[in-house]
């Protein structure tokens, strides 16, 4: 549960893989838990930052529904994970992830559910001309 963005993201990985007609592995891949993919997509201009947020009763409800976090752990899971971003961007960027400017595009999950916010992602990235 603690390694990188387990808490809402993986929801995403999957949908932005039926949405952009890839396979999860290889979106899988692109996400930000893989060693050295940050350092590498933060040195090309072909990089989408995304940065989701939502409510903390909404990702309680989201880790104990979707993933099966225990109800009484599941306050200490999100800020360990949250936690645990912050040093990883603190660590190999020097920056603050919770700075939005840093980023391409923020979404809110809880207002768009994830599919919206999957669709927008896609969106995006076709925009981009990368897929």
């Amino acid at each position: 549960m603690g390694d990188g963005w387990t808490l809402v993201d993986n929801e995403f990985v999957d949908q932005v893989a039926r949405r952009a007609g890839l396979p999860r592995d290889e979106v899988a891949r692109r996400e930000e838990r893989a060693p050295g993919l940050l350092e590498r997509l933060a040195r090309t201009l072909a990089a989408l930052h995304v940065y989701v947020v939502a409510s903390k009763p909404f990702r309680r409800r989201v880790a104990i529904e979707r993933l099966g976090v225990d109800a009484a752990k599941v306050d200490k899971a999100i800020d360990e994970t949250d936690h645990q971003r912050d040093q990883y961007v603190k660590t190999h960027y020097g920056r603050d992830r919770q700075d939005l400017t840093q980023y391409d595009v923020v979404l809110n999950a809880e207002r768009m559910g994830f599919g919206g916010a999957a669709d927008l992602i896609v969106e995006e990235v076709r925009r981009r001309g990368w897929i």
